[in-house]
């Protein structure tokens, strides 16, 4: 299973760095802390997800 395993992490990145790249383009259309903290989030977890998972990684 390794391949599948490569496969999702290459998928969960991928589209971690689409939400990401929209969170940094959203406009701040004064809606206030709710959409900013939202888009926060995602960039945060895109951080967190290139932290922790580090490409070549498969598991054993």
């Amino acid at each position: 299973m390794p391949f599948l395993t490569a496969v999702g992490e290459l998928v969960v990145g991928w589209r971690l760095l689409i939400h990401t790249e929209v969170a940094a383009t959203a406009p701040d259309d004064g809606a206030g802390a709710t959409h900013a903290a939202f888009y926060e989030g995602k960039t945060t977890a895109a951080k967190l997800f290139a932290a922790t998972v580090p490409p070549g990684r498969l598991p054993p």
